[in-house]
């Protein structure tokens, strides 16, 4: 009962929808829309334009310049635009939400490894440890199958056709930036 579980259908459905952009500017605009809703949900989908461009350069080259560009506007307007509180005062309020209340804050304690974190946040592979130990085996290795045959053959020159194989990729950039990022130092881990 968090908003994790918000911001992943989110950040699923605005992969999906950007991934979709490249063929077609009405689904760019919807991949701009739901970043904005993202945005709306959980301060930490500020990072889902990361990966996102990232398979968009790899995949699909100069095609990705302007669902990117649309993602990356369309996203803060919708942003702006759903928020009223920042309507007024705007700069204010924008840089209190982004660096007051999101770098300023309180450590959750979390028990890991027979020890307590109450006053900083646990160890950077606590992600790791934690996606091994409670994520189901056999999702773990299917996922480490389609990982490996994502980055094998999702090479730009497959890339670009029809099927499976750039999905798959965006899939698993997708997987390696959210663990990345919930390993990084600043990031809570909870």
């Amino acid at each position: 009962a968090t908003l994790d579980v918000a911001l992943s259908l989110a950040w699923l459905a605005t992969a999906y929808t950007y991934a979709k952009g490249m063929a077609s500017r009405g689904w760019a605009i919807a991949a701009g829309v739901f970043f904005g809703l993202a945005l709306l949900t959980k301060i930490n989908a500020i990072f889902i334009p990361v990966p996102l461009l990232a398979w968009g350069v790899l995949v699909h080259r100069r095609r990705a310049v302007w669902p990117s560009v649309i993602l990356l506007v369309m996203g803060p307007v919708v942003f702006l635009a759903g928020w009223p509180w920042l309507w007024h005062d705007t700069w204010a309020r924008l840089s209190a939400y982004l660096f007051g209340t999101t770098l300023h804050r309180m450590v959750v304690p979390v028990f890991y490894l027979g020890r307590v974190y109450a006053d900083r946040y646990a160890p950077w592979h606590y992600p790791l440890v934690l996606t091994v130990v409670t994520v189901p085996l056999g999702t773990l290795a299917w996922m480490g199958v389609g990982m490996w045959r994502a980055v094998r053959r999702g090479s730009p020159g497959q890339a670009r056709q029809p099927g499976w194989r750039p999905w798959l990729l965006l899939a698993a950039v997708n997987a390696i930036a959210i663990l990345f990022l919930a390993m990084m130092p600043f990031a809570p881990k909870y």
